[in-house]
């Protein structure tokens, strides 16, 4: 089953590692401070990307990591413009909701001072794998 939910953007992002996936939450820390320097970047209107905190944390990471980040540009610059197209994908493991997708466009909202967080809550990591979900929000 898919629950489709409104959350609030600061509540999760203050309260991120209880959203993070446990084996995950060193690295989406790391993920976290260097992403939103990042987007601080992007927004002072300066170009080149390599000389970012970012960009050496997607080394070895990504071997297109130029690409990757342009097309994360391209999305933060979407969501600046027309709002969140595809909501934030979470499961529920031992009763708390997990984001499985979805961490760069929490930071840009978080980023972007938007209170509202459009999730789609999976009841299990196996009904989000089974369903992949495709659909928009909008």
């Amino acid at each position: 089953m898919i629950i489709y939910k409104i959350m609030n953007t600061d509540d999760v992002f203050n309260n991120f590692d209880e959203y993070c996936i446990p084996e995950k939450i060193v690295r989406l820390n790391r993920f976290k401070n260097c992403f939103l320097d990042f987007l601080k970047y992007i927004d002072s209107g300066k170009k080149d990307y390599k000389s970012t905190d970012y960009f050496n944390y997607m080394n070895g990471r990504h071997k297109r990591k130029s690409r990757k980040i342009l097309e994360e540009v391209k999305i933060y610059k979407s969501i600046k413009k027309d709002g969140l197209i595809n909501p934030i994908d979470m499961y529920v493991i031992n009763n708390k909701a997990k984001i499985v997708r979805g961490y760069r466009r929490l930071m840009g909202l978080h980023h972007l001072k938007r209170k509202d967080l459009p999730c789609r809550i999976f009841d299990s990591i196996e009904d989000y794998r089974r369903l992949k979900p495709s659909v928009r929000w909008k």
